[in-house]
């Protein structure tokens, strides 16, 4: 496929790890691929990014030996592939053949949420549970912290990977049903983090970051190759929906410096933060959860 260049100038954006070290004069390849959807939307239509930590130096620039990764990551082919994990879960959900199939699964996705979403501590315990099952040291940590209008649960269990990625974006497709010794299940059990009313959530496993936007899927869910959309649903008499709680977005940032910070810590490899709306609310079920418990809480 050739650039349209005549349309759009080649804009490649690239990640910050190796932009900070790149100099000027020194030659370096790497890895792009499609840009997420939303950063496409914003800036251009063909908008390209290097694939996360796969810059690498030609001419040994910055000391470092020639073909070498900037970073030197020996994860990085394992991250990058992720990046692309996600890309292909966000195109499988939305590029189905008609609108009904969309539908389908969005009211499955309802039908499944009506008794996890009953009460906020309920999605505390189901991430907890997923925490304990990601469990691969005997000194495993959990972290809870409610600020600028979030809820991070963070701990230092196994990294997803993309079966994990697949089971959090399914029904009923986790990757702890074979095992006995697994509390909860990773796939349903999440689902209980989209009761709240923002519809906002943020997943970041080492340096992947991606959220499930109810806002952006309303915008962008519906697929052009169906034609119109207020015209289908008028013809159709139906209002169209996306299972945007199954539908995972790439993202740089949460736009919320606070919980940016938070989610830079490389104590924790896996964090979730979930927007909510009454702080002092869930700091209260939360405390009543973990009455008598002495895993650190640390309240706004």
């Amino acid at each position: 496929m050739k650039y349209p260049e005549d349309k759009f100038p080649l804009r490649i954006l690239i990640w910050a790890n190796p932009l900070k070290i790149l100099k000027s004069g020194g030659s370096y390849k790497f890895k792009v691929q499609f840009a997420a959807i939303d950063k496409r939307i914003q800036l251009n239509p063909f908008l390209l990014v290097t694939q996360r930590d796969c810059v690498i130096s030609l001419d040994g620039t910055n000391g470092l030996e020639k073909n070498q990764p900037l970073n030197g990551s020996v994860d990085s082919k394992h991250i990058s592939s992720l990046d692309s994990v996600i890309n292909d879960i966000y195109n499988e959900k939305l590029n189905q053949i008609n609108p009904f199939n969309v539908i389908d699964i969005a009211e499955a996705v309802e039908a499944l949420a009506i008794d996890i979403y009953s009460e906020n501590k309920r999605f505390i315990y189901e991430l907890i549970q997923n925490a304990d099952d990601a469990a691969v040291v005997d000194q495993s940590e959990l972290m809870i912290e409610v600020k600028s209008g979030f809820v991070v649960l963070s701990h230092n269990g196994k990294p997803f990977d993309e079966r994990d990625l697949r089971g959090l974006c399914g029904i009923g497709r986790g990757t702890k049903r074979d095992d006995e010794a697994k509390t909860g299940y990773k796939g349903i059990g999440f689902k209980s983090v989209f009761g709240q009313q923002d519809g906002l959530v943020y997943v970041k496993t080492n340096d992947l970051l991606f959220r499930f936007d109810r806002n952006h899927i309303l915008q962008n869910g519906w697929n052009p190759k169906w034609g119109i959309q207020k015209n289908w649903e008028k013809t159709n008499q139906t209002k169209f929906k996306s299972p945007w709680q199954l539908i995972p977005i790439l993202s740089d940032s949460t736009n919320n410096t606070d919980v940016d910070q938070i989610l830079k810590s490389e104590k924790f490899t896996v964090k979730t933060a979930i927007k909510i709306r009454d702080e002092s609310e869930l700091a209260r079920d939360i405390n009543e959860l973990f009455f008598r418990c002495t895993i650190p809480f640390i309240p706004a």
